[in-house]
């Protein structure tokens, strides 16, 4: 499809990268949890997105495969009991109105 794949991380990512590396124990487990789960959140939109309004049988069955991978990343971050309400809240705020 001569789509190019990112080879590094984005500025944004790589803070993630940064902020864990410097946090320890529970600090981490929280940062961890945050950090994915609103991540997660956020592409999740971006997934159905593209899954309702692309044509290409191909890339819609690569984004319902992606869907149902995020959503059990989603589910196994929320079992850890460690998501916010503010991580839920932010992940709200970016959808649009």
């Amino acid at each position: 499809m001569n789509v190019p794949i990112p080879d590094k991380a984005t500025s944004e990512q790589q803070g993630w990268v940064d902020q864990l590396k410097n946090a320890r124990g529970h600090a981490f487990d929280q940062l961890f949890v945050d950090l994915l789960r609103a991540s997660h959140g956020k592409i999740f939109l971006t997934i159905g997105e593209v899954r309702a309004t692309t044509k290409n049988a191909l890339v819609r069955r690569l984004a319902t495969q992606t869907n149902n991978t995020v959503q059990d990343h989603m589910d196994a971050l929320e079992d850890t009991g460690l998501v916010k309400d503010s991580t839920l809240d932010d992940v709200a705020s970016t959808i649009p109105k």
